[in-house]
C-alpha cells in the first residue's frame, strides 16, 4: 500500500478505537473526539488527494475491524477461563479432534467427516468456517484458528479501504480504477468464485498452505492485497527460511520473501513479463521482497472443479482435494522450483502425495 495511506490508516486505529468507546464520554468530551476524527479525516483526503467521504468510508470499515479485534481479545479471554464457552457462529461446522485418529472429524448435513489441521485452516478462503470446542480440541489449536480466522476477515476489509482510496485518487488511470471497482464488486457478490483465474490462483496457495501445515514444510503463504495485485503484480508471497553455514559460523536461519505472479493463461506470459520487470525496475525494493517471479500453470479446470467440489456438499479441503495426484505434484513443482531446492520439494512431496487422488 502506499506510505501515505499506510500512516493514515495507522492514525485512524487510535481514532477507531475510542470512537468505539465513545458510549463513556461526556458530551464535551463526544464532541471533541468528533472533531479531532473530522479534521484528521481532511487532513487524509488532502495527503491521499481523494475526498473526505471517502475517508469517512474508510474510517467506517477501520471501525469494523477494530471490533473484530476487540472480538478476538473476547474470544482469546475465555479460551483461557475455564468457564467460559467459546460462542459458535451461525453456520460453523462443530469441531473436534480425535487423538486416536489424530484427525478432525466435524459435523456437516447430518453426517460426520474428517478433516486435517490444514484444510481446517484454509476451507477459509472459500468462505468454510468451523467451530472448534475447547472441550474437544487443544488451546493451541483453537487459538491459532481464531487469529487465522480473524487475519483473513481483516485482510478482506484492508482490500476494501485500499480501493475506496485508490478509486478516488486523480492520479490513479482509469483502467486501474476499474481494476479495483470490479475487485470490490466481485468479492462484495461472490463472483469472484466463479472465476477459474482466482479460483485457480486459491487453489494453488491453499495446496501450499496445507503442506506447511501438515507435512512441516519450511515455508509460509501470504495473499497479496489488491494493491499489490493491481500495482506491484503481486498475487502470493512466500516466505521461505533457509539454513546457510558461513566460514567458521553455526548454521543460522535466513528468511526470503519470493513475490509470486500466477496466471493460468500461456498466452499472457510475455505481457506478464513485462509487467513483472516493470514492477522491478519501479515498485519493488529490497526490503520489500527478494525477488518476483511467474508462475504460469494452465487450469482452466478449475472452475469445474469448484462447481463439483459444491455439488458434493462442499466438504473439507477444498476443490484442490479433487486433483489428481499427478496434477497436484505438477502444480506443487511448477511453483516451488527454483525457490527452494529439489530434494526438498521431492520429500515433501512424499508426505503429501496420498492426500490427492490416484487419477
Amino acid at each position: 500500500m502506499r506510505q501515505r495511506f499506510e500512516k493514515d490508516l495507522s492514525l485512524m486505529r487510535g481514532l477507531a478505537h475510542e470512537d468505539l468507546g465513545k458510549s463513556k464520554l461526556s458530551e464535551s468530551e463526544l464532541s471533541e473526539l468528533q472533531s479531532a476524527i473530522e479534521w484528521h479525516l481532511r487532513q487524509a483526503a488532502l495527503r491521499q488527494q481523494n475526498t473526505a467521504s471517502t475517508q469517512h468510508e474508510i474510517f467506517d470499515i477501520q471501525k469494523e475491524k477494530q471490533e473484530i479485534m476487540a472480538e478476538l481479545k473476547r474470544q482469546l479471554s475465555c479460551l483461557d477461563n475455564p468457564q467460559c464457552i467459546l460462542e459458535k457462529t451461525l453456520g460453523d461446522r462443530e469441531t473436534r479432534f480425535n487423538p486416536q485418529k489424530k484427525i478432525f472429524e466435524y459435523e456437516h448435513d447430518g453426517k460426520v467427516d474428517v478433516a486435517t489441521f490444514g484444510e481446517i485452516m484454509t476451507d477459509m478462503e472459500w468462505d468454510v468456517f468451523y467451530h472448534l470446542d475447547k472441550a474437544f480440541a487443544s488451546r493451541s489449536v483453537i487459538k491459532k484458528y481464531l487469529v487465522e480466522r480473524a487475519k483473513h476477515k481483516l485482510g478482506r476489509l484492508l482490500d476494501f479501504q485500499i480501493i475506496a482510496s485508490e478509486s478516488d485518487i486523480g492520479l490513479v488511470d482509469k483502467f486501474k480504477k476499474g481494476a479495483y471497482k470490479a475487485y470490490c464488486a466481485q468479492f462484495r457478490d461472490k463472483t469472484m468464485l466463479e472465476k477459474a483465474g482466482f479460483v485457480a490462483e486459491s487453489m494453488v496457495k491453499n495446496i501450499l498452505r496445507k503442506m506447511s501445515y501438515d507435512t512441516g514444510a519450511d515455508f509460509d503463504i501470504f495473499s497479496g492485497d489488491v494493491f499489490q495485485d493491481v500495482e506491484q503484480k503481486i498475487d502470493f508471497i512466500i516466505h521461505k527460511k533457509q539454513k546457510f553455514r558461513g566460514v567458521n559460523v553455526a548454521a543460522e536461519e535466513q528468511a526470503r520473501d519470493i513475490g509470486v505472479q500466477f496466471t493460468i493463461n500461456p498466452d499472457a506470459r510475455e505481457h506478464k513479463i513485462a509487467q513483472i520487470r516493470r514492477a522491478k525496475q519501479g515498485m519493488i525494493t529490497r526490503e520489500d521482497l527478494d525477488d518476483l517471479v511467474l508462475v504460469v500453470i494452465p487450469m482452466q479446470s478449475a472452475s469445474e472443479l469448484m462447481r463439483e467440489w459444491r455439488a458434493r456438499g462442499m466438504p473439507a479441503g477444498g476443490p484442490d482435494k479433487l486433483m489428481t495426484r499427478k496434477g497436484a505434484g505438477y502444480v506443487i513443482r511448477e511453483v516451488l522450483n527454483n525457490i527452494i531446492p529439489q530434494e526438498e520439494i521431492n520429500l515433501l512431496w512424499q508426505k503429501f502425495a496420498q492426500y490427492f487422488q490416484k487419477k
